[in-house]
């Protein structure tokens, strides 16, 4: 038995040819902007987030926003043309997916936590980090924590949520957070 990327290696046939059950892994699945996308609309968590985003945040927003962890750049739907919107998030596929289908109106960067600082961007009146926590260690909770408060314009805020288990949780949220992709 053994793995190769994300196929597994069942058993072996008698004739010696190989086994093989194509059991994908769904986090790495979620690397693929269209599958993500197709998934969050699918369970209802896209629609859930941009209301949040829609009602409580976009409110708050003067002219500048920045989402960290801005996935494929579905949340810039939210805001009015006239908001600059800037997204960065870890992964350059959703990146380039955000580009290609919002580059129009948003910027867009493929920058990890720590490294924020050194794209010069100037204040914002808020800054999402919306299920983003739980993909960090303390330290990068830190250090984001700290480059928000230097990016943030007087009076900003930072706006943040994030998964989680609870006791008396539906089975089925409990099966859906079970599949993200977050390790701490």
């Amino acid at each position: 038995h053994g793995t190769i990327d994300s196929i597994k290696i069942y058993g072996r046939f008698d004739s010696g040819s190989i086994l093989v059950l194509s059991k994908l892994d769904p986090r790495k699945i979620f690397a693929i902007p269209k599958v993500y996308d197709s998934y969050q609309k699918f369970v209802g968590a896209q629609q859930d987030r941009l209301n949040f985003i829609k009602d409580t945040v976009a409110p708050l927003v003067k002219s500048r926003v920045l989402d960290v962890g801005c996935g494929t750049g579905i949340n810039c739907e939210v805001f009015p043309q006239h908001v600059a919107y800037v997204g960065c998030d870890l992964s350059q596929k959703y990146i380039q997916h955000a580009k290609q289908h919002y580059g129009h109106r948003a910027e867009f960067y493929a920058t990890p936590v720590g490294e924020l600082r050194a794209l010069n961007l100037q204040p914002f009146d808020v800054v999402i980090v919306m299920a983003v926590l739980h993909h960090l260690s303390d330290d990068q909770i830190m250090k984001l924590s700290d480059e928000v408060s230097e990016l943030l314009a007087p009076g900003g805020l930072m706006v943040t949520a994030d998964p989680c288990f609870t006791k008396d949780q539906p089975k089925f949220s409990n099966f859906l957070t079970s599949f993200d992709r977050g390790q701490f």
